[in-house]
């Protein structure tokens, strides 16, 4: 009887014991959770006000630089012609005015004296408009068409000069909302990183406990079943992060419509991995970006690195519809660098050793024009049934030892009638087999080319089936993402 009361107090002990560390991690995990939810709506908002606020309004300020200089061109010329016609003619100022009401009548852009600009602009037209109008009917200068001149040109001046101010305060804007957005994003992967690793502590502080207080079997036996719970739930927690993973990869739909055909065949190590590829198509509807990425690591510290990689991928492209920057390979590559440098500080003796390898292909299906540019990973092309590798740069991006201004090289690419493109990530050529073998470089090579003229999807069935004979029953050494492609 003693024994059973005993047993029952460890139980309950057990219990209590267990009870507080737990209850005070989720406790602690609902509160990181709220905070990941604001932070994320936030970076959501400004976003949006990005998209379709601030870079609208920039481009119609900038225009209204354009159009400023075409009124005045537009008035000399009809000034020195004479013809009160083409004067009456003029409306690009019509389009400034609505342009600079837009502006001002926008309450969710914090831009002062934008209404002071509108009515320098109107003053600078009505003069203008007089002054051209007098000379013209006068037929020559006078003192006082002197004076108006003075006046005019004053007027202009000013006018350009709160313009541009104008587009400096919109860009301004700009650059303090992208940053805010990277200092967000950054505070949402600190913030997940500080609950796995509480979780953590606490799951080894209550196996400890158990181990230390308890010896019976039965209670080993429910210190099991209580793990056992605790590590379904954190796999739980990990297969949802899989689908966030999944949900940031771009559908086949883009893909579809500048390809005859194509596979894909992404297969990361663990639940979650640090492989993702990115396709996106650009303002003009004719070009697009393929980007395959194969991040330091795998499983949740290589997943991490996917979502740092889709916020930059957000920004490039932001900033290449701005024209800002080029729709290059090679640039996109060096801009991904000095990010991932400058967010982790690893010029500052960071211990973030962290970056990718990757490709970076871009199409244009008008000109046919096709660049690709690598950081140690291949391009693979066949043509007329000969395989060509383009090898690309044996420096990584971002990483501690890769300098901050670190160039890449960019190849051009013939794109032919059955031209065929491959990108693969090193995780299948590097995938351990038995006996000590390797899938190796050779193996896919000749496998890709010799299954270069059937369908995308068999051949994508063709790899799995290889790739998976090799492995056999031993594990998968690394994430594996391969690319197949034909341009239309």
């Amino acid at each position: 009887m003693s024994k059973k009361v005993v047993f029952y107090y460890q139980r309950l002990s057990l219990i209590q014991k267990l009870s507080i560390p737990l209850i005070a991690v989720s406790l602690f995990g609902f509160l990181l959770t709220v905070v990941i939810v604001k932070q994320v709506h936030l970076i959501q908002s400004h976003t949006v006000l990005l998209k379709n606020e601030l870079i609208p309004a920039l481009e119609k300020s900038t225009n209204n630089l354009t159009l400023l200089k075409n009124i005045s061109e537009n008035l000399t010329f009809a000034t020195l012609v004479a013809e009160a016609d083409m004067v009456l003619e003029i409306t690009d100022n019509q389009t400034v005015e609505i342009n600079l009401q837009d502006i001002v009548s926008n309450k969710k852009l914090d831009l002062i004296k934008a209404d002071t600009y509108l009515h320098a602009f109107h003053n600078y037209f009505k003069i203008a408009t007089e002054y051209a109008l007098t000379v013209i009917g006068n037929d020559s200068l006078s003192d006082n068409s002197d004076e108006g001149a003075e006046e005019l040109f004053v007027e202009y001046n000013r006018v350009q000069t709160y313009f541009q101010k104008l587009n400096h305060d919109i860009e301004r804007e700009i650059s303090s909302k992208t940053a805010l957005i990277e200092k967000t994003s950054m505070k949402v992967i600190y913030f997940t990183v500080v609950y796995i690793v509480v979780f953590s502590i606490v799951l080894f502080f209550t196996s400890y406990i158990n181990y230390k207080d308890f010896n019976d079997y039965d209670i080993i036996e429910a210190q099991r079943k209580e793990l056992s719970r605790v590590n379904r739930n954190l796999n739980l927690s990990i297969e949802y992060a899989s689908l966030i993973q999944e949900a940031i990869l771009p559908s086949n739909d883009i893909l579809d419509k500048y390809t005859k055909d194509n596979f894909i065949f992404w297969k990361p190590r663990d639940v979650v991995g640090g492989d993702i590829y990115l396709v996106v198509e650009l303002e003009s509807k004719n070009e697009i970006l393929i980007m395959v990425i194969d991040g330091v690591g795998h499983g949740v510290s290589g997943a991490f690195l996917t979502i740092l990689v889709k916020a930059l991928e957000v920004q490039i492209v932001e900033q290449i519809g701005r024209g800002v920057l080029e729709p290059s390979p090679a640039e996109i590559l060096k801009y991904f660098n000095v990010s991932i440098k400058t967010i982790l500080k690893q010029e500052k003796g960071s211990k973030s050793n962290v970056g990718f390898d990757g490709g970076i292909l871009y199409y244009n299906r008008v000109t046919n024009q096709c660049r690709y540019a690598g950081a140690k990973t291949p391009l693979y092309i066949i043509n007329n049934h000969k395989l060509e590798v383009i090898k690309s740069d044996r420096k990584n991006v971002g990483f501690i030892r890769t300098k901050m201004n670190q160039e890449y090289t960019e190849y051009d690419v013939e794109i032919k009638k059955g031209t065929k493109l491959y990108i693969s990530t090193d995780g299948i050529v590097d995938q351990e087999g038995r006996e000590n073998s390797r899938y190796g470089k050779d193996r896919f090579e000749k496998l890709i080319l010799a299954n270069h003229n059937i369908p995308f999807g068999k051949q994508k069935e063709s790899i799995t089936s290889s790739f998976i004979n090799i492995k056999g029953d031993l594990e998968q050494s690394d994430d594996v993402t391969v690319i197949g492609l034909e341009f239309k």
